[in-house]
């Protein structure tokens, strides 16, 4: 079996003396204290010859103790005090013992005044009265500054330090004032994981992994000592128990101490010193850790109390700042936000996130994900279903969490991330109903302690209660926001809205009352496979009716759900609800891309479908929504259908059914907006007003349905004549009116005179009969105070009466102006007509 090693206490000596003999008189009577025992003293000298080599030496440090002779060639001879001075100065914590010639009291006693721990009278001294003499100076001295350390450490915990920084304080102190060349440790007792755990740690040299894991993993009789709350000394690891041999040897010491925590009877942890080789533990150094411990556990109830009540005072703060927030926010989103952002900043965690349980949600929903950082969602999404890692949080109804995620495998994929290091889970309660979890992440690994624990209980039943509350508020949003969609789709039934109107008004109730990213309405002609009109609610849309490939609808999902006549719930992941690629089935809805579709069939007619897509960062549609925009398509097929019935209507008031031209009211609703345009912008308009010769005679020569295909024929070789953006319409009869914009008198001309030509000029306007027919026109052109068309109308009409007067086939203008060029059809030749001066 290995040897023992000697334990060996080594004292490092400064001796500072002028004389050779006395330096080796010194050291032979501190060899001669020599101890041949398995605990033994060693002590080292170090001679410096002169005061400045010795002051040189002091200032370096390292010395247990101080030696100097008191008069020494180079010093301060005439002025003791300065001379003690200055090696108090250089010697530092060292304690100083004085070697004199002479028996001064009074000068020594001044000089331990100053700070010197002793003196010795040259020649009056033998070993064992100077290493009994040094021994007392160095214990003295060592008390004096632990007693200073311990001052220091009850006013660090009074001036509102944290616990971290005592804890470490504490085992710095420890470790420097044994001193333990194996630092020492302090393990703190967590009650929510009932065990202990490493709390702080200071070394004087580097500790090797196995050090560390002696802290880590603490064996079952330390947690024995700390029940017991009794200390124990381990001078040497070969004189004990195979379980503490094997257990501190493994962690690469061989000695320690160890003392309890206690405050008040409560005990709070454990306090080490720990020593890299066998120790001689004294009784001063047993009752100094004792000591220490006993004042440390008061300076940490102090700290921890203090740190409570800021704890307590923060949680407060949050609690009242996140109530403030809940109660002017409405969105769900928003909600959680808030609530995971006071979660972040009290316990200072690196990422948080609440998933909600299906059963707060809508029939038929997934869990709902809510990180605090958005651009995390999809790595959150990529993990397997979080419903086991709920469903335990839940059932457990308590916190549950992970020090450090690294030390095992984690039982369910939502935790095995990237950085994480340490996780938190704590279940939602709202009055026993389950609504999810909030879960808290960090990067490092992390103990929480009781009071961290139960602020999150507190913000967590906080959260509860505001997400339950938004959750009722926004099923009451959407019941009214359905109501309002069936109820302005309803509208769209008896107002006489246009097709498009309609379909605009369907589009967008549907999107408010979903709550969808973009819903669209598509118009098919199954028969002739061919898409009629695409409107789009929520985004422009990203293609017209001409651009959709009517095949590529049909394989899709709109396609599947017209052939089937049933509405569909469906997660596809494409952009787009043509997509021909999509599945040919619908499947189920999950948060990254949900779409809903609904046929629209009226009277077992398809006239399209309706279709609603949410993005992966809108909430998946439910059953619920399915249903709504189900009974929406229904109520649009009926609104679609009167809609179309209302523009067949309204084309029959605006076109003349005979013609084809626009009726006399839609003239001259259209004609009156011409004119005002042309009277803001100064821009020349003319009008014409004309009818057929002796019209009354062909109806009576060949009868009526003649005289319709001779006013038939008229229109369409006038229409044929004239620009697109003239205006031409059936007054009356067999009374035509015709407005030329942007037209000046001179031109308006040109253009009667050519329709008067290609009416004259036109042969055969019955197939079996053959017959001559003319026009006669009026033209005028607007004046600057003319702003109503009635009256512009009405001065065409004056000239269209003397143009009949003066013999009708030709055209006169109105008012007088001047004599103007005619061409006479009958003549053949041009002549000189003046227009009236009167009507």
């Amino acid at each position: 079996m290995e040897q023992p090693d000697v334990a060996v206490k080594k004292i490092e000596i400064l001796l500072i003396e002028d004389n050779r003999a006395d330096a080796l008189l010194f050291r032979s009577m501190l060899h001669a204290r020599r101890e041949n025992s398995p605990y033994r003293t060693v002590y080292a000298v170090t001679w410096a010859q002169s005061f400045e080599e010795g002051l040189a030496l002091a200032r370096q440090g390292g010395w247990d103790i101080i030696v100097s002779d008191l008069y020494l060639p180079d010093a301060p001879v005439d002025d003791v005090p300065s001379m003690v001075n200055l090696l108090l100065d250089a010697a530092g914590d060292a304690p100083v013992l004085l070697l004199s010639g002479m028996d001064d009291e009074e000068l020594t006693a001044a000089a331990i005044q100053q700070g010197v721990q002793d003196y010795l009278v040259k020649g009056e001294f033998r070993a064992g009265l100077l290493v009994r003499t040094m021994n007392h100076a160095i214990v003295r001295k060592r008390l004096e500054r632990r007693q200073a350390g311990l001052a220091g450490l009850e006013l660090s915990s009074n001036n509102s330090q944290q616990l971290q920084a005592v804890l470490e304080e504490i085992c710095r102190f420890t470790a420097e004032e044994l001193p333990a060349t194996g630092g020492a440790a302090l393990l703190f007792w967590d009650e929510s994981a009932q065990r202990l755990i490493p709390a702080a740690h200071y070394a004087l040299m580097p500790l090797g992994e196995r050090a560390r894991g002696f802290l880590d993993q603490p064996p079952a009789f330390i947690l024995e000592m700390f029940t017991s709350r009794t200390p124990m000394v381990v001078r040497d690891t070969f004189n004990e128990e195979k379980v503490i041999q094997a257990f501190v040897q493994e962690a690469g010491l061989r000695a320690f101490i160890a003392a309890p925590l206690v405050h008040e009877g409560v005990p709070l942890g454990l306090l080490f010193a720990l020593d890299r080789r066998p120790r001689l533990y004294r009784k001063a150094d047993q009752d100094f850790l004792m000591d220490l411990a006993k004042r440390a556990a008061a300076a940490i109830a102090r700290v921890q109390l203090l740190e409570q009540e800021r704890f307590e005072r923060k949680l407060a703060q949050s609690l009242h700042e996140v109530s403030r927030a809940l109660n002017t926010t409405s969105s769900l989103p928003e909600v959680i936000e808030q609530v995971l952002l006071a979660l972040k900043q009290l316990l200072s965690c690196d990422d948080a996130l609440v998933l909600l349980s299906p059963s707060i949600l809508p029939e038929g929903s997934a869990p709902q994900l809510y990180p605090l950082y958005k651009d995390k969602l999809e790595t959150w999404l990529r993990r397997d279903n979080p419903l086991a890692m709920l469903d335990v949080c839940l059932r457990r109804r308590n916190v549950i969490y992970y020090e450090d995620l690294s030390a095992f495998a984690p039982p369910w994929p939502l935790l095995r991330t990237e950085r994480s290091r340490s996780w938190l889970g704590a279940p939602l309660f709202h009055r026993d109903r389950p609504v999810g979890m909030v879960i808290l992440v960090s990067d490092e690994p992390r103990a929480y302690w009781r009071q961290e624990i139960e602020a999150v209980k507190a913000l967590a039943e906080q959260a509860a209660t505001a997400i339950v509350n938004v959750l009722l508020y926004e099923q009451t949003r959407s019941a009214l926001a359905t109501t309002d969609a069936l109820f302005s789709t309803a509208q769209s039934l008896i107002m006489p809205l246009g097709l498009q109107d309609v379909l605009r008004t369907v589009a967008e109730s549907a999107r408010s009352a979903l709550g969808a990213e973009q819903v669209s309405i598509v118009r098919i002609n199954a028969d002739e496979k061919r898409v009629l009109s695409y409107t789009v609610s929520g985004q422009e849309a990203s293609a017209g009716a001409e651009t959709i490939n009517f095949d590529e609808m049909w394989r899709g999902l709109t396609g599947w759900a017209i052939r089937n006549r049933r509405s569909l719930l469906a997660s596809n992941g494409h952009a787009h609800p043509f997509d021909g690629a999509g599945r040919e089935r619908p499947g189920t809805a999950d948060a990254s891309h949900c779409t809903l579709v609904a046929p629209i069939i009226f009277r077992g007619n398809i006239l399209g479908a309706m279709t609603a897509v949410n993005g992966h960062r809108r909430p998946a549609f439910s059953e619920n929504d399915r249903r709504l925009l189900e009974a929406m398509a229904n109520q649009a097929a009926m609104a679609i259908h009167h809609a179309m019935l209302f523009e067949r209507t309204r084309e029959m008031a605006h076109i003349d059914a005979l013609t084809g031209l626009h009726t006399r009211r839609r003239f001259f609703e259209l004609g009156q907006h011409i004119l005002l345009h042309a009277a803001r912008f100064q821009e020349p308009l003319s009008a014409i007003m004309f009818d057929i010769d002796h019209f009354k005679s062909i109806n009576d020569a060949f009868g009526h349905a003649a005289g319709d295909v001779v006013l038939r024929q008229v229109a369409k070789h006038t229409q044929a004549q004239l620009r697109r953006t003239d205006l031409l319409g059936r007054y009356g009869g067999e009374e035509f009116a015709i407005l030329l914009p942007n037209t000046d008198i001179t031109a308006a001309y040109s253009i009667a005179e050519r329709l008067r030509s290609a009416v004259a000029e036109h042969s055969g306007w019955l197939d079996q009969e053959s017959i001559s027919v003319t026009i006669s026109l009026g033209l005028v052109e607007r004046q600057p105070h003319v702003t109503d068309l009635y009256v512009l109308l009405r001065d065409a009409d004056r000239a269209l009466y003397t143009a009949k007067n003066r013999g009708r086939n030709q055209v006169a203008m109105w008012p007088n102006w001047g004599n103007i060029l005619a061409t006479s059809a009958d003549q053949g030749r041009r002549t000189e007509v003046e227009a009236p001066n009167s009507p």
